[in-house]
């Protein structure tokens, strides 16, 4: 079993574990109609099967998405531009009206 622990910034984590098992066992049929090279695998004649011993695999991993802020903590400057324009109204306003 192979599983995923860590990966890189920005690339998700695999979701499930991936089962290898070595020697790799292809019955004559499976290689010939995936056209597969036997040059490197052994045949085993009892079975009737090719074992291939030295494999290589690519196993592809997605990029996460980052999700853009949208309403988030960024935009408190302008709420405070905001309550400090109301505040200065309603004092001058008080202000004015005691004059």
């Amino acid at each position: 079993m192979l599983r995923e622990t860590k990966t890189i910034k920005g690339y998700t984590l695999l979701k499930d574990e991936l089962t290898i098992t070595i020697p790799m066992e292809m019955t004559k049929e499976e290689v010939e109609n995936k056209k597969i090279d036997v040059s490197k695998a052994i045949y085993d004649k009892a079975k009737n099967s090719y074992n291939f011993y030295n494999l290589t695999y690519e196993i592809g991993n997605a990029t996460s998405f980052e999700i853009p802020m949208s309403g988030g903590a960024e935009d408190y400057h302008y709420l405070i531009v905001g309550l400090c324009l109301i505040s200065f109204s309603i004092i001058f306003t008080c202000k004015r009206k005691k004059n």
